[in-house]
């Protein structure tokens, strides 16, 4: 029975994490509000560290109620779903602060010396790895670079996406700069006020 609640609790506690974590995204994104953006940051990068450890912590309850090949084989295909949802939540706000917030939730757990078992080691270290890799992918300079010009060219400004892309966009050099420029000065981009205010506001700073 306890295995079932924290099953439950993984298949709603997750995505009550992403929806918050997304709404909070939307102050991280506010560039007009530089308080209200630490703020949100700061908290994402918590909601990050304690969404991790819950998960690891659920997770591991769960496997250590299995017993044999089938049922082990069918829990761990069960995990997958909030696994990878809270994994595209972290790679979809992109900060990596948040990144770390993640893997220093799953490294509290193991520290914890009362409750790490080789099984709670084990989910940790996948799921650090599985975090790590996406964090990775996401530094991959032409990956990266591809995904905020598209986040500037097709993303909506009121949830400040494309502001996000455009200061991502000008940490990148000319190359970004150029992408900035092309965006701008084309017909959808000239009439993207948000975007050309942002862009004013950052070349100032």
């Amino acid at each position: 029975m306890r295995m079932f609640l924290a099953i439950g609790a993984l298949y709603i506690g997750v995505p009550a994490f992403v929806l918050l974590a997304w709404t909070v995204d939307l102050w991280a994104k506010s560039f007009d509000f530089p308080r209200e953006q630490r703020l949100a940051t700061t908290f994402l990068v918590c909601a990050a560290t304690a969404g991790m450890a819950g998960f690891v912590v659920l997770a591991s309850f769960v496997m250590e109620q299995a017993t044999g090949l089938v049922v082990v084989s069918l829990l761990a295909f069960l995990l997958l779903p909030p696994l990878g949802l809270l994994l595209w939540t972290l790679y979809d706000i992109d900060l990596r602060v948040v990144y770390g917030g993640a893997l220093v939730g799953l490294a509290g757990v193991v520290g914890l010396h009362a409750t790490t078992t080789p099984l709670v080691l084990s989910v940790a270290i996948v799921t650090g790895l599985a975090v790590l890799g996406i964090a990775l992918a996401g530094e991959i300079p032409s990956r990266r670079f591809r995904r905020y010009v598209d986040m500037l060219q097709r993303a909506c400004s009121c949830c400040g996406h494309k502001q996000r892309a455009l200061h991502e966009l000008a940490d990148m050099g000319p190359a970004g700069e150029g992408a900035i420029m092309q965006y701008l000065n084309s017909s959808e981009g000239r009439s993207e006020g948000r975007v050309q205010k942002e862009w004013r506001a950052a070349r100032q700073r």
